[in-house]
């Protein structure tokens, strides 16, 4: 595995998806990112989607302060969905959802 970069700069990957490290909800968690059409983001337990609701949850366990960051970086990213570990595909303006769970 590529060692995790600071930044939020993608680390090249076999493939066709980029690694962005974002720690928060654990130490070793990456978002991965596939830019082509359409453009996805893969994203670890930073975010959850609880079955039967609509808005995310952020994921705060392991550090919040770091979660809130790479929450942040998310938005940096270019994406039209958003694939959740847990919760399934937010394809109705991810960005948006994903802005409200820094402001809740």
């Amino acid at each position: 595995m590529d060692p995790p970069l600071e930044g939020g700069r993608p680390a090249p990957r076999s493939g066709c998806a980029s690694a962005v490290f974002t720690p928060g909800a654990g130490t070793t968690q990456h978002t991965l990112v596939r830019e082509g059409e359409p453009d996805v983001v893969f994203c670890p337990d930073l975010l959850v989607r609880p079955e039967g609701e609509g808005a995310l949850v952020r994921v705060e366990e392991y550090n919040p302060e770091k979660a809130r960051r790479s929450i942040g970086r998310l938005l940096e990213l270019p994406f039209s969905l958003l694939c959740l570990t847990h919760g399934g595909i937010v394809s109705e303006d991810p960005k948006a959802a994903i802005r409200a769970t820094l402001t809740a």
